[in-house]
């Protein structure tokens, strides 16, 4: 199942494209292809099942996928990390 991001997604018309982690083309996405009930955002990190139609391809069980978040600073000597000596 491939992961992607989503590029840009009109929550009007409920379209967008997601941009797949590996070399496959963008594929389209809609509102009723994504599961839950929040529209997609530019950014979102999602994983989906591809499909070829005759639009081309195609996002499919679109799920959202946590974010990562940024790592933290290691702790400074005073705050109990490393002693310098």
């Amino acid at each position: 199942m491939p992961v992607g991001v989503v590029q840009w997604f009109d929550e009007e018309q409920g379209i967008g494209q997601i941009r797949p982690d590996r070399d496959e083309a963008q594929a389209w996405a809609e509102q009723h292809a994504v599961q839950g009930t929040e529209a997609l955002v530019p950014g979102d990190l999602v994983r989906f099942d591809l499909t070829w139609d005759s639009d081309g391809l195609r996002a499919d069980n679109i799920r959202r996928l946590p974010r990562c978040r940024e790592p933290a600073a290691p702790p400074r000597a005073e705050e109990g990390g490393v002693h310098a000596g």
